[in-house]
């Protein structure tokens, strides 16, 4: 059962980053699927951060590595983003 949603939620996402770049979709669809790209990936990142802040309190060093990850993730995603979608390279 966890392969099987593992693979929809990646089939899905692959999908929407595929629409969200192609000229054949109307504009107001590709803005609705970039959307629900950016908050999904900004909920993760979130979730991240969060469980590396509540980590804090059993151990400093674990809790800020991966406070770092999360914030490593985010500025990893702004990037992904320009280069993806703003065509800045």
């Amino acid at each position: 059962m966890e392969i099987l949603i593992e693979e929809l939620i990646g089939a899905l996402l692959e999908g929407s980053v595929y629409a969200s770049k192609s000229n054949k979709v109307p504009k107001t669809v590709r803005y609705i699927l970039i959307i629900f790209i950016i908050l999904f990936y900004l909920s993760l990142i979130s979730l991240t951060i969060l469980l590396g802040i509540y980590s804090l309190i059993y151990s400093v060093f674990w809790g800020s590595i991966v406070v770092l990850l999360g914030i490593f993730f985010l500025i990893m995603s702004i990037i992904k983003f320009i280069k993806t979608y703003l065509k800045i390279k």
